[in-house]
């Protein structure tokens, strides 16, 4: 893979991954001093992925890749987002499913995008019906949260 197809995926991946995990938009995920923190984070780790495949990524690429988010509209959501938030199959698998793999096969730390894409893997399998619903609250012991918690 190109250079500049680690730049576009060092920005998607990331950008795609906290709006659909947030529901938000990219202006309030950037204007949150811990969200836009978190963004750059995965941003990192995503160019540390690149670097371990031989793409010479640098802070100066992912400092664009922050810029490129921070000029689209603050409500501007990604497909990937918009895929999740309609209940369809998205591109989950193809983009941060792509960097934690490779991340892991290349013994690179990619923690912040592994976790993310772990809590979206469940839902991702759902709209692909993979799994049903019923299977996953069949899951749930029935004493995990107090009576108190659903009143």
């Amino acid at each position: 893979m190109s250079l500049t197809m680690w730049q576009k995926l060092t920005t998607m991946a990331p950008y795609s991954t906290l709006c659909a995990v947030s529901r938000c938009p990219v202006g309030p995920l950037l204007q949150a001093p811990a969200s836009r923190a978190l963004m750059l984070d995965c941003m990192r780790e995503t160019a540390a992925v690149a670097r371990a495949v031989g793409v010479p990524m640098t802070e100066a690429h992912v400092q664009t890749a922050l810029g490129i988010l921070g000029g689209l509209p603050d409500g501007s959501t990604p497909s990937m987002a918009r895929d999740f938030m309609a209940g369809r199959p998205s591109e989950l698998d193809a983009q941060t499913g792509a960097v934690v793999r490779l991340a892991a096969a290349h013994g690179v730390a990619a923690p912040l995008l592994g976790a993310l894409h772990a809590v979206l893997e469940p839902q991702e399998r759902m709209h692909r019906g993979e799994l049903r619903v019923a299977d996953v609250i069949a899951h749930v012991p029935v004493d995990a949260l107090p009576l108190e918690y659903y009143i």
